[in-house]
This record gives C-alpha cells, sequence and structure tokens, in this order.
C-alpha cells in the first residue's frame, strides 16, 4: 500500500507538472497569437507605407517634369519676349524713317505749291 501511495504521489506530481507545462503552453501559444496578430498589421502598415512612398515618389517625378516644363516654357516667353523687343525696335525706327520721309513730302508739296503760286 505504501508502494501504491508512492506511485500515487508520483503520478499526482507528474499531472501537475503536465497541467504547469500546459498552462505554460497554452500561454505561449496565446502570446504567439498575440504576436502573429501584430505581425499582420505590422505588415498592413508597412503595405501602406509603401504605397505612400510609391505615391509620394511618383508625385514628386511628376513635379520635376512640370518645373521642367516650366522652365522650358519660361524660357521660350523669354525668347519670345526679346524677338518682340527686337520688333518693336525695328517697327519704331521704321516708323522714324516714315515720318521723315512724309516730313519730307510736305516740305516738297508746300515747296511745289509756292512755286505753282508764283507762277
Amino acid at each position: 500500500e505504501r508502494e501504491c501511495q508512492l506511485l500515487r504521489d508520483k503520478i499526482s506530481a507528474i499531472e501537475e507538472t503536465i497541467s504547469s507545462k500546459d498552462m505554460e503552453t497554452s500561454s505561449r501559444l496565446a502570446e504567439i497569437q498575440a504576436l502573429q496578430r501584430e505581425n499582420r498589421t505590422l505588415r498592413e502598415i508597412n503595405d501602406t507605407l509603401k504605397d505612400r512612398v510609391d505615391d509620394s515618389d511618383r508625385a514628386k517625378t511628376d513635379a520635376e517634369q512640370l518645373i521642367e516644363l516650366l522652365r522650358t516654357e519660361k524660357e521660350e516667353l523669354i525668347e519670345a519676349k526679346s524677338e518682340l523687343f527686337n520688333l518693336n525696335e525695328s517697327l519704331n525706327d521704321e516708323m522714324k524713317v516714315t515720318k521723315i520721309e512724309l516730313n519730307d513730302r510736305k516740305q516738297e508739296s508746300e515747296m511745289l505749291k509756292e512755286e505753282n503760286g508764283k507762277v
């Protein structure tokens, strides 16, 4: 009977150890599941951040292209302004020449009138 009691005590101790290990395993399993959920959440956040970086890179590229286009247009406008300035200068010179020619003709006309008046 004493041996039986010793065996029962050993069995009880083994069952307590098994129960303790089961609780430890359950606790670790819960921790693993929590870590897996956290890992999934972090992956989703990472994917979202990657998408934002991609969007930002595309926006940066678009902005750089727009800046280059605006630079080109600015250069073209500066050239056009210069051409208009030169054309305006040329027209002003032609107007001066035309005024001089008109004054010359007017004087000739007045001289002819005077000569015709004398004759």
